[in-house]
C-alpha cells in the first residue's frame, strides 16, 4: 500500500523560497509515486521570489492547507501567542501559527490513518508535529535543512555552535529530539554539526536525506531553451548574493582571469534580486560590461532557463566549514549543468564535486583560486568536454533515491 503522510511545513506552498521549493518538489515527487500526501503550510513569503502560474503548482494546492502567518505584535497577536504556548506546552517566539495550525492538523489526523508525519526545517512545525504525533499515535520524523536557531548558524551568519540559548529554547529543542522517533539531515557535515550541539544526543536515530530533483512529470512540464552557440563562455548564479555571500572574492577572481584572455568572450548573468551592496561591487572591479543582471523569477521559468548557460555557479560565505547543501546544486546538476562553487575547502560542495567529477572547486577567500577554476571550466567549455560534467551526479537526490530513504525510515518505525 502506498504510505499516507502529514507534511508540516510553514514554508512548503505557495513556493517563494528555497525552503519552500525544497518542500514542494519533495510533495511533488511523493504524489508521482503515487503516495497519499497532505500539507500545512503558510502564507510567509519566503524570501520573496515570485510564485507565478498557480497552474505549475495546482497539485500542491490541491493537498495544501494555508494557515495565515500572522506578523507584528498586538494585543490578540499576543492571546493567540499565550493560547498557542499553553496548548503546546512551551513558549517560545513565533509558536502562534503551531497553534493556530493545530485544529488543521488534528482534523486530518481524525480523517485520514497516517503512517508518517513529516515536519520541515522549524521549530513550530516540529512542535505541532510532536502534539499531533502524541495525541494520534503517529510515527514522526524531524527533519532540520538549516542549523535551528539561526543564532547557531556558523559565522558569519551567526554566533556559531556555542551560542547561548534561552531556557526555554533549550527545553523546546530537548523535547523535539527526546520525542522524534528519527531526525533527517540533507548532508552530513550539516548531520554533524548539529547532533554536537542538540540538547539531547540524536546521532543514534538520524540519518542524511537529501534534497530531492523535480519529479519526472513536473520535469516535462518546463518550457525548453535551444542553447545558441555564439562564441560566448556563458556563467549564470541565480539566487540573491548579500554580505554574507559576498561576491567579492568571485568578481576578484574572475578580473583576474580576464586578465589573461584575448577579447571579452566571456558573460556572467546573476539572476536575482540587483542590490546596491552587489551592483556597488561590480563596479568596483569595473566588470559592468561582463556582468548582468536578469531579473528573479518563479521557479519554473528560471530552471529551464539554466539551458542557455554553460556552467552554474555558486558563491557560499566564509565559513570554517561548508557544512549546508545549498538547493540550487541539485537544480543545476538536474539542468545538466557542471558547477563552478566558491566554497570552503572544507565542505559539502567540496565533498560532491571530488565525489562525482561534476564541477571545480574554488576556495572562497582566495582570488587565485576562482581564477584557476575559471580557467579549468574555460579550458573544458573551450575543448567541448563540458558535457561529460554532470552526466551520473544526479543520482543520489532523483525520486527513487530520496523516496527509497524515507521508505526505510517508515519501514523501520513500525516494525
Amino acid at each position: 500500500m502506498s504510505p499516507k503522510i502529514l507534511l508540516i511545513a510553514p514554508c512548503c506552498f505557495p513556493p517563494s523560497g528555497s525552503e519552500a521549493i525544497v518542500n514542494a518538489k519533495l510533495v511533488f515527487a511523493m504524489l508521482e509515486k503515487g503516495w497519499q500526501v497532505d500539507v500545512i503550510s503558510s502564507d510567509t513569503d519566503g524570501y520573496g521570489y515570485p510564485t507565478g502560474d498557480a497552474f505549475f503548482w495546482k497539485e500542491l494546492a490541491q493537498v495544501s492547507r494555508v494557515v495565515p502567518a500572522k506578523s507584528g505584535w498586538n494585543l490578540p497577536h499576543l492571546f493567540e501567542h499565550a493560547r498557542a504556548c499553553l496548548k503546546m506546552s512551551h513558549c517560545v517566539k513565533g509558536l502562534a501559527w503551531a497553534g493556530n495550525a493545530y485544529p488543521a492538523g488534528d482534523e486530518l489526523c481524525r480523517e485520514t490513518s497516517y503512517d508518517l508525519i513529516l515536519s520541515r526545517t522549524v521549530l513550530q512545525s516540529h512542535l505541532l508535529a510532536m502534539k499531533l504525533s502524541r495525541k494520534h499515535r503517529i510515527p514522526w520524523v524531524a527533519n532540520w535543512n538549516d542549523p535551528f536557531p539561526a543564532s547557531k548558524f556558523p559565522s558569519p551568519y551567526g554566533e556559531g555552535a556555542s551560542a547561548k540559548l534561552s531556557s526555554q529554547m533549550v527545553k523546546a529543542l530537548t523535547s523535539i529530539c527526546r520525542n522524534a522517533p528519527w531526525h533527517t539531515f540533507p548532508c552530513q557535515r550539516l548531520l554533524d554539526y548539529m547532533t554536537g550541539y542538540l540538547p539531547v544526543d540524536v546521532k543514534g536515530k538520524s540519518s542524511v536525506v537529501p534534497h530531492i530533483a523535480l519529479c519526472d512529470t513536473s520535469y516535462g512540464r518546463l518550457s525548453k531553451y535551444p542553447k545558441t552557440d555564439d562564441g560566448t563562455f556563458k556563467v549564470c548564479h541565480t539566487g540573491n548574493l548579500d554580505q554574507n555571500r559576498d561576491p567579492s572574492v568571485f568578481l576578484a577572481g574572475l578580473k583576474l582571469f580576464l586578465s589573461g584572455m584575448h577579447g571579452n568572450q566571456v558573460k556572467v548573468t546573476f539572476i536575482g534580486k540587483k542590490t546596491p551592496f552587489v551592483e556597488r561591487k561590480i563596479y568596483e572591479y569595473d566588470l559592468k560590461h561582463i556582468i548582468e543582471f536578469s531579473p528573479a523569477q518563479n521557479y519554473y521559468e528560471t530552471l529551464p532557463k539554466l539551458d542557455l548557460f554553460d556552467v552554474a555557479l555558486i558563491i557560499e560565505a566564509p565559513c570554517a566549514e561548508g557544512i549546508f547543501l545549498p538547493s540550487k546544486t541539485v537544480d543545476y546538476l538536474q539542468m545538466g549543468l557542471p558547477i563552478l562553487a566558491v566554497s570552503p575547502e572544507c565542505g559539502t560542495l567540496n565533498d560532491i564535486i571530488k565525489n562525482t567529477n561534476c564541477g571545480w572547486i574554488a576556495n572562497n577567500v582566495s582570488a587565485e583560486s576562482v581564477r584557476d577554476a575559471l580557467s579549468r571550466s574555460y579550458a573544458e567549455w573551450r575543448d567541448g568536454t563540458l558535457s561529460l560534467k554532470a552526466s551520473q551526479s544526479l543520482q543520489e537526490f532523483s525520486t527513487d533515491a530520496v523516496l527509497a530513504k524515507y521508505s526505510d525510515i517508515l519501514n523501520s518505525l513500525h516494525k
